[in-house]
């Protein structure tokens, strides 16, 4: 994963591996501050943490934007600075 401008995913089935490149440097959806974790769903969704926009990105296996979570603080919904790992399962609920 590279921090400064994109977000890279890849997951390994039985015979094959898939890799999905996407985003940019920016704030507004779809785009990156610091990504810091990865992580991917039993449905293939791809939650990227972002560790200076405090909040998570959710996309689709394909790299569309679906939805996003978060802003700086404590408060309930509020994140500072997110991080995770790709071993990490993000577990959201709506």
């Amino acid at each position: 994963m590279n921090n400064d401008t994109t977000s890279t995913s890849s997951t390994t089935t039985t015979n094959e591996a898939i890799e999905v490149v996407f985003g940019q440097r920016g704030d507004k959806n779809g785009e990156f501050s610091n990504p810091t974790g990865v992580a991917i769903d039993a449905n293939g969704h791809i939650y990227v943490a972002e560790f200076y926009g405090h909040r998570v990105q959710v996309f689709s296996s394909d790299g569309d934007f679906l939805y996003k979570f978060g802003s700086d603080g404590a408060g309930d919904g509020q994140l500072s600075r997110p991080t995770g790992t790709r071993s990490t399962l993000l577990l959201v609920t709506h």
